[in-house]
């Protein structure tokens, strides 16, 4: 759970570069991507997260962008990565696994314009592998990283080793591409059907006892996943977690249910730098 290097003391600007604050909302989504070699699917989606904890004006405040409204914003998104890529700070490769490889060979010059420009280049669909990610340069990387995420970092929670054991298996979760709790590749199973009604309670109660502080203090995200084409998600917010884990829908673990249907642990912000090391400023 920590990155590859580690640092700590005051933000140090790289001369040249912009500031965290004087980027554009969409300019801080597409570094914050780079920054963690994000796959370009699912850009514009996390952008709407981002409004909505920011407590933005025209925030997806519900349940994420439609198709419609990603597919609106997908200009934005080509332009301003077109910026980036021109002052030589972002970076797009094209995917040759299912995880981003150093050696991916970077998007040719002549053919940014229409992946940039393509709506599956941005929007998720888990019928599709993504075709491309970011990343950047190292200089970029130490000038924006600490800001991006670690102003933000709770530093009164335990550390690693301190958490309990199905308190890892939680933020591991989150750490992966999925982070899903439910459904066919969650972490959690559904109580037995043969407990009572207050037995199954109790076991829910214990199963979801080491997520409530995590989303009690902003560190974790429960979002509810249903459309495998969009990413769209309905948050589950603290009071109604102990309902929703004791119902059967969100479980997802009928035959029919799309791979990545079922409850997912997001880091927020706050939570990912919590628990991770930030690079050091160069």
């Amino acid at each position: 759970m920590t990155e590859d290097t580690t640092g700590s003391g005051p933000v140090r600007e790289t001369a040249g570069l912009t500031p965290w604050p004087e980027l554009s909302a969409i300019e801080q989504s597409l570094v914050r991507g780079g920054l963690r070699k994000k796959h370009t699917a699912g850009i514009i989606q996390a952008h709407g997260t981002a409004l909505r904890w920011d407590g933005a004006p025209g925030a997806p405040l519900t349940g994420g962008y439609s198709y419609a409204d990603q597919r609106a914003l997908v200009p934005e998104f080509a332009n301003a990565a077109v910026g980036l890529i021109a002052q030589g700070v972002l970076n797009v490769r094209r995917t040759s696994a299912s995880f981003p490889q150093d050696s991916d060979p970077h998007v040719a010059a002549r053919d940014l314009g229409p992946v940039l420009r393509e709506p599956a280049t941005w929007i998720w669909d888990a019928q599709e592998q993504s075709r491309y990610w970011l990343d950047m340069p190292q200089t970029a990387h130490a000038h924006w990283y600490r800001s991006a995420y670690f102003a933000m970092a709770r530093t009164d929670y335990p550390v690693w080793r301190e958490l309990s054991k199905p308190q890892r298996a939680i933020l591991v979760s989150a750490q992966e591409a999925s982070g899903m709790l439910t459904g066919h590749l969650g972490i959690w199973c559904q109580p037995e059907p043969t407990l009572t009604p207050s037995q199954r309670l109790t076991a829910i109660d214990e199963l979801i006892a080491p997520l409530l502080p995590f989303v009690r203090d902003n560190l974790l995200e429960v979002q509810y996943r249903t459309d495998a084409h969009t990413g769209a998600y309905t948050v589950i917010p603290l009071p109604e977690l102990r309902a929703a884990f004791n119902g059967t829908e969100i479980w997802c673990d009928h035959p029919d249910a799309e791979i990545f249907e079922g409850a997912h642990a997001v880091f927020t912000f706050a939570g990912y730098a919590t628990w991770h090391s930030p690079r050091a400023a160069l």
